[in-house]
């Protein structure tokens, strides 16, 4: 039987043989290293492991037992769609995440790389199709099959359940694979050879790599051949990928969205970037080795017919021994070089001109910094280890002693800040001088606080987390409960605090101030833990590709947290531990292309809910989209629903193209947002049946200038916004900022009628209706804005004290928003100035936290006008008969007069209208009074309720 080791990464890192007596010896860990664990394998057998603490130095010889237990065998076959065998299938089983995690480690170890036999088992299917795995443990696993010419498939969550004998894994069916071919050029049409194609759903991840200048962490999908040439083979057809490209000496490109097959081989083209070379030295012209060179450009990529050169924004290197560096090719341009080096003060050039030629020959001179040091003890004199003292760019960490040294201290004003585990953050404010600077860090002793955790019938729990962090700070101390649910913070200083606990299959409480120390320790806390609610139910509609690929994730309603969940390949999922409170569940695959979703009420005390996710059964809209009669790829494509219940978003494709299905019947707003091109188009549409469109969108330069009216100056940082005025489109279309010559330009503005409106601080806005066309658009617009008063209001709640923030809508003579701020109060005065506001008469509307709307009607310029906010609450109204309908309802509030309730929105305008959607709507700021309640539905169904309320929170049911 062997033994084995392994480090924390799961490494192994020592291995012996036991005897006859199952005797064995591990010799040579390094004490206080890391923590370890050890694995016995045996064939036949579960593999067994067990967690070694950090072992103390000079700890000698320690005796574990590992206790072995027959493991079972799994048996199976794949065959194809044709039912007949494939052979030479590569099958691979792994842990489900979260399933069979080694005791006292966390879950997320068991993924981490490890030995065959252990954290992984593999197998190659015979003739016949049949594969066999020997020595598996209890547990859920993933089984993923693969063989060249077949779409590879992952069979998610398998139970293994314990016992002996053999076990049948299933027949997995494996469907043909189809290519995407294509071909990768020099600027000049030459074939590139050896160019690295990298191909996935979402390669976010190896774009930040790349402009962080690392190499990518996993190998190629494809390489390709002396002709350029490469294929990406094994992609089930329909699927939609992105493609990464990059090759020696040239710019990395991206496509967005290729959907397999395509029909005709894709042209890739890459460019050659620019590089930049030089030497650092310091002021002796020594070379400095191992500076760290980051060169960031402004060109953040652009777009070349179809191909986006994403790539080169920002290079790294490191200088060798003789201080020389290479930088990875940038694309040409200005960019910003930051070199920094141990020992040295940062070194930044902010406007580098790199030539298309590149830059050869930099030398790069770094100054010595000066030195800090010192040591971190506590107030009786006990040293601090491991303590991160930072002082600007400078580190350090403190050693046994509590000592620690910075080198490389830019001199002048500092601040040195002390971060630890169980310590509060310290900053001491200092000026550094040049040469040797000291500076000891004196931390308070502080107190415990202990307690215990237990569940509901009051039993201990075990392996609990728990963080305790101070009010208005992310530092948080962490410990465990220990086998008796008991927990200990030993050195906590005197103050407020909030105490988090978490532990899995138990819903996570967190306290604020639940914990106040003030000169003595806090013993005898207890903290009860319930089970959390397990949502679960079906996935009706997926085949086996789709559950292996589907994402099910249940989100609070308010956006305050996340679950996700775990899919298992009969068709079912699970979201476990939730809180009461309303969530939205959702599953989704192929990037948003197609979704389910549904609103669940988790009511206290509830151990289980079950809710489908139906897929297929609704209608599908495809189509693509066109800018200036180009196909748009890598748009952010949305479509929510006017009078049905839903919200869609996927990119769209190399071609411009997308595909939405499962949608249901209705009426849809459609938006199209271009980052690059600064687009922003919206359009209706009606979808009762499968459709597909063609979205062409020509647009127009709007350009001009921002000037102050009385000085003719131009005005830098005024916002400049566009809103459609015809149709049913009212939010901003778009918004820029001027810049120091107060110049803006809008370069992708819709033909159509707009209301543009000019703001900034200090100044009255200035609307104006403007025409643009095609043919021309518009340009050298001139906007004068005139200083404005503005006005202060004394804002309090009734209740006494202040808001955090007021929203502010200020109505013209018409009724109609000309002007909408949200302010927070003034830290000297506490007042909340509206410094918009042009001389006049107005009426504002105002709406704070907790408080109901006030009408206030003001003259500028004036003293501050005191407002006083009636309490105001909550009230969330729910149709338990529309939680799984299609369709959304629109709620009112009217009062006994007729008069309707509204209230300034966070989008800018009057709301007098809820949409109810899924069964719930939320309406914030309803204050006491009667009112009636009327949701309607476009079919002309309706429910009406009158309620009393009285300034609080509330909940109402429409029946």
């Amino acid at each position: 039987m062997r033994r084995r080791t392994f480090s924390r990464s799961g490494d192994p890192e020592r291995h012996a043989v036991s005897g006859p007596d199952g005797r064995f010896l591990l010799q040579g860990l390094p004490a206080g290293a890391t923590t370890w664990e050890v694995r016995a394998l045996l064939p036949g057998f579960a593999p067994a492991r067990v967690t070694l603490a950090q072992p103390a130095a000079g700890a000698g010889r320690r005796d574990l037992r590992l206790v072995l237990v027959p493991g079972r065998t799994g048996v199976g076959r794949v065959l194809d769609r044709a039912e007949q065998p494939v052979a030479g299938a590569e099958v691979t089983l792994r842990a489900t995440t979260g399933e069979m995690a080694p005791e006292g480690g966390d879950a997320a170890e068991r993924r981490r790389p490890g030995a065959e036999g252990i954290d992984f088992w593999k197998a190659s299917s015979d003739a016949a199709g049949h594969f066999t795995l020997a020595g598996l443990p209890a547990g859920r696993v993933d089984l993923l099959v693969a063989r060249p010419g077949f779409v590879p498939v992952t069979v998610r969550a398998l139970a293994i359940p314990g016992g002996s004998g053999p076990l049948d894994l299933g027949t997995v069916i494996l469907e043909p694979g189809v290519e995407i071919q294509g071909l990768v050029l020099g600027g000049e049409g030459r074939p590139i050879e050896k160019a690295s194609v990298f191909a996935g759903k979402d390669l976010q991840g190896l774009r930040f790599q790349a402009e962080a200048g690392r190499a990518p962490g996993r190998r190629p999908d494809a390489t390709t051949g002396p002709e350029g040439r490469f294929v990406l083979s094994n992609l089930r057809r329909g699927e939609r990928v992105e493609l990464w490209v990059s090759a020696p000496g040239f710019l990395p490109a991206a496509v967005d969205g290729i959907t397999a097959p395509n029909a005709k081989p894709l042209r890739v083209v890459l460019e050659r970037g620019a590089r930049v070379t030089g030497r650092v030295v310091d002021a002796e012209g020594v070379p400095v080795a191992g500076a760290e060179l980051s060169l960031t450009m402004e060109r953040h990529g652009e777009e070349r017919g179809l191909i986006r050169f994403a790539g080169g924004a920002r290079s790294s290197a490191r200088s060798a021994a003789d201080g020389r560096f290479e930088v990875p090719p940038v694309p040409p341009g200005r960019g910003r070089l930051l070199i920094e080096a141990e020992g040295f003060q940062p070194l930044e050039r902010k406007d580098l001109a790199v030539p298309a030629e590149g830059l050869a020959g930099l030398e790069l001179v770094l100054d010595r910094g000066a030195v800090l040091e010192g040591r971190v003890r506590t107030e009786d004199g006990e040293p601090v280890e491991d303590a991160r003292v930072v002082c600007g760019a400078a580190a350090a960490i403190s050693d046994a002693d509590g000592a620690y040294r910075l080198d490389g201290v830019v001199p002048g004003p500092r601040t040195a800040r002390l971060l630890h585990r169980e310590f509060p953050p310290l900053d001491k404010d200092l000026v550094i001088q040049p040469g040797l600077n000291h500076l000891d860090l004196i931390l308070a002793v502080g107190h415990e606080v202990a307690g215990q955790v237990v569940d509901r019938e009051g039993r201990p729990v075990a392996g609990a987390a728990l963080a305790l962090y101070p009010e208005g700070s992310p530092r948080e101390q962490i410990t465990e409960s220990g086998d008796d649910g008991a927990f200990s913070f030993p050195r906590v200083v005197d103050g407020s605090y909030t105490l988090r606990t978490e532990k899995v299959g138990y819903r996570t409480v967190e306290t604020p101030q639940a914990v106040r120390l003030a000169g003595s320790p806090l013993r005898g806390l207890e903290v009860r833990l319930d089970r959390g609610t397990r949502l679960h139910g079906g996935l009706p509609g997926l085949d086996l590709y789709d559950l292996s690929e589907v994402e099910v994730r249940a989100t609070r309603d308010d956006g305050s947290g996340e679950r996700p969940g775990r899919v298992s390949s009969d068709g079912t999922y699970e979201v476990l531990d939730l809180p009461p409170g309303d969530w939205q569940v959702t599953a989704s695959l192929r990037g948003g292309t197609r979704s389910a979703r549904r609103r669940v009420l988790i009511e206290p005390g509830l151990e289980e809910v079950r809710v489908d996710l139906e897929f297929g059964r609704a209608l599908t809209l495809t189509g693509s989209v066109l800018f200036g009669r180009e196909p748009l790829s890598g748009a952010r494509l949305t479509l929510r629903g006017l009078d049905v219940s839903g919200f869609r978003a996927v990119t769209t494709g190399f071609a411009g193209d997308f595909r939405l299905e499962d949608l249901h019947p209705g009426k849809y707003r459609l938006q199209v947002l271009g980052r690059q091109e600064m687009l922003n188009h919206a359009e209706d549409l009606r979808l009762d049946a499968d459709r597909e469109i063609l979205v062409d969108i020509a647009a127009a330069r709007v350009a001009g200038t921002v000037i102050d009216a009385a000085t003719g100056e131009p005005l830098d940082g005024a916002i400049v916004g566009l809103r459609r005025l015809e149709g049913t489109e009212v939010a901003f279309l778009i918004a820029i900022g001027t810049d120091e010559q107060g110049d803006f330009a809008l370069p992708s503005v819709t033909e159509g009628h707009y209301r543009m409106t000019v703001t900034k601080d200090g100044y009255a806005p200035q609307d104006q209706e403007v025409e643009v066309f095609l043919a021309a658009g518009l340009e050298d617009l001139r906007v004068a804005l005139n200083p404005a008063a503005g006005l202060d209001l004394d804002v309090r709640l009734a209740a006494g004290g202040r808001p955090a923030w007021v929203r502010a809508a200020v109505l013209d003579t018409g009724g109609r928003v000309a002007l909408f701020e949200v302010r927070s109060p003034d830290a000297a005065t506490g007042l909340f100035r509206l410094p918009n506001l042009a001389p006049g008469t107005w009426e504002i509307l105002l709406l704070a936290p907790e408080s109901a709307p006030a009408a206030v009607r003001v003259k500028v310029p004036g003293k501050p006008v005191p407002v006083t906010l009636s309490p105001g609450g909550r009230l969330t109204v729910r149709l338990p008969s529309l939680v799984a309908a299609e369709h959304k309802a629109v709620l009112t509030l009217t009062r006994a007069d007729g008069t309707p309730f509204r209230a300034p929105s966070p989008y800018g305008t009057l709301e007098d209208l809820w949409m109810v959607d899924g069964g719930k709507a939320v309406v914030e700021g309803v204050p006491a009074g009667t009112w009636l309640l009327r949701a309607t539905v476009p079919d002309g169904r309706f429910w009406e309720r009158t309620i009393t309320t009285a300034g609080a929170d509330a909940e109402v049911r429409l029946e």
